[in-house]
């Protein structure tokens, strides 16, 4: 028996534990908000400027800055 397929691997690695978006208890936007920060991008907004409407939230500038530039929440699209 071989417990250490690449299909095993891959489900214990990623597929176990992920938590995609806001089902992810430590997230602190949501994919609505995901949604109209890149949409705000889209319309020539500053990343600043859309920041300073989300620090209550809590993210991190460097954490903004990621969902900003579809590193993060990839499988949000606009």
């Amino acid at each position: 028996m071989d417990v250490y397929t690449e299909e095993n691997r891959q489900y214990y690695l990623f597929e176990r534990n992920s938590h995609k978006g806001a089902a992810n208890g430590r997230a602190l936007l949501t994919e609505d908000m995901v949604r109209d920060i890149r949409l705000r991008r889209k319309n020539g907004e500053s990343r600043q400027d859309v920041y300073k409407d989300y620090a209550w939230t809590g993210i991190a500038e460097g954490s903004f800055r990621r969902v900003w530039l579809n590193e993060n929440w990839k499988h949000i699209v606009v």
